[in-house]
């Protein structure tokens, strides 16, 4: 294992350490029913790996209840469904031999960036108090994005010594939609609890239908996926019987000739 990822992801970990140990301290309301529901829904969500597809993977939608909770929740409530989104997703997409500095790395880099997005939108809050949540949300989507995306990206360059620019762009940037586009579903999840139910089941409706669609999409790209990989394993498994058969026939002629070259000689010898 190379030192210097080693190094980078222990650094990161030690500052999202420090960040919890604060934010421990410092006062904070207890749970409420929102919060119960939005950390169900981003366990949930990780738990039936339901991700928005990339390049390299696929995105949890916990962030989309991340960024929800920023106007509605505390930190430390927001923080608990990011923490919970970034751990099981972590776990379902890592392999047999769980590389348990790496999970706490990814965990880590989540702290982090909910810590800077709460900063940025609390900023926007505070600069521009008549715009409000139409204008914090985008801009804490956005650092969310960045403060997450970046570390993953630097260590990736380290552990595959490839340029960093060219993993941002080819596997990184080009993300950012959906971080914008989850920056308005959390502005219309914070303003579900204003207006009247039936207005909400109206809204959530074709909402919740095109979550069903892509999920149903992921599943059908899965089960391609799975069937490309089974028809490749059984293409190679034919390419190696074939070769086999082709050792085995030119080990079988010169086998032959040896026992022709011995009976000629038996037959001289008796001559």
């Amino acid at each position: 294992m190379q030192k210097q990822p080693r190094t980078f992801e222990w650094f990161i970990v030690g500052t999202a350490l420090v960040w919890l140990a604060v934010q421990a301290h410092q006062d904070h309301e207890s749970g409420s029913a929102l919060y119960v529901l939005y950390l169900a829904l981003s366990a949930l969500s990780a738990l039936a790996r339901f991700g928005l597809p990339t390049v390299s993977g696929s995105i949890s939608v916990s962030f989309v209840f991340v960024l929800a909770s920023l106007p509605q929740l505390p930190l430390t409530e927001t923080l608990a469904i990011g923490i919970a989104g970034a751990a099981i997703h972590a776990l379902q997409n890592s392999s047999a031999q769980t590389d348990w500095l790496d999970l706490l790395f990814q965990v880590s880099v989540w702290v982090i960036g909910i810590e800077a997005a709460h900063a940025a939108y609390q900023y926007v809050l505070d600069a521009l108090p008549g715009i409000g949540v139409a204008a914090a949300l985008p801009l804490a989507s956005i650092v969310l994005f960045l403060v997450t995306a970046f570390p993953l990206a630097a260590a990736t360059s380290l552990r595959e010594r490839e340029l960093l620019r060219r993993i941002w762009k080819n596997r990184f940037l080009w993300s950012l939609p959906y971080y914008m586009a989850g920056a308005a579903l959390a502005g219309l999840l914070a303003t579900l609890p204003q207006i009247s139910w039936a207005w909400s089941l109206l809204i959530l409706a074709p909402v919740g239908m095109l979550v069903y669609y892509a999920y149903r999409l992921q599943l059908e790209t899965l089960a391609r996926e799975r069937q490309h990989a089974e028809e490749l394993a059984a293409m190679q498994l034919n390419m190696v019987e074939a070769l086999a058969l082709a050792v085995e026939s030119k080990d079988i002629t010169p086998l032959g000739d040896l026992h022709r070259m011995a009976a000629a000689l038996a037959l001289t010898g008796r001559l």
